[in-house]
């Protein structure tokens, strides 16, 4: 099975652009049970493997800001994040763009690895306390 490939920016903390591309393969080739993505950048290379996508990505993530870096994509946007269903559901590669204030509806669906004028990258510390606001901000 052959990879998507899709363009992405890094961005540094000091706002400088490291471009890069994700590979995605919707199942690993060692283990069809879990996706693989694989990221290449400057002459770099992280790869990692998880049940679902959304999991594959943080766990890139937590590698690229040990290095400074924050990719530019839906999946690392403060205002993102999947429910348990669309992380349950196929390969798990769709989020809600969240309001404060408003349940996440259908049409709030993204693709994780899609950027949009929209996306503000962020630390995963601070991607899931806008969730745990979200949360609240329904109650």
């Amino acid at each position: 099975m052959e990879p998507e490939h899709r363009s992405i920016a890094l961005v540094s903390t000091s706002g400088a652009i490291v471009p890069g591309e994700f590979l995605l393969w919707d199942e690993a080739p060692e283990n069809a049970e879990q996706v693989r993505v694989r990221l290449h950048f400057r002459n770099e290379e992280i790869a990692r493997e998880a049940d679902e996508y959304f999991s594959a990505l943080l766990l890139i993530r937590s590698d690229l800001e040990a290095l400074g870096l924050i990719p530019r994509c839906y999946g690392a946007s403060r205002n993102v994040f999947p429910s348990g269903m669309s992380r349950g559901m196929g390969v798990g590669d769709r989020a809600y763009k969240l309001t404060l204030g408003r349940q996440a509806r259908t049409i709030d669906l993204v693709n994780l690895f899609d950027e949009g004028p929209d996306v503000d990258p962020v630390s995963i510390e601070a991607q899931e306390l806008y969730f745990r606001e979200w949360l609240r901000s329904l109650s």
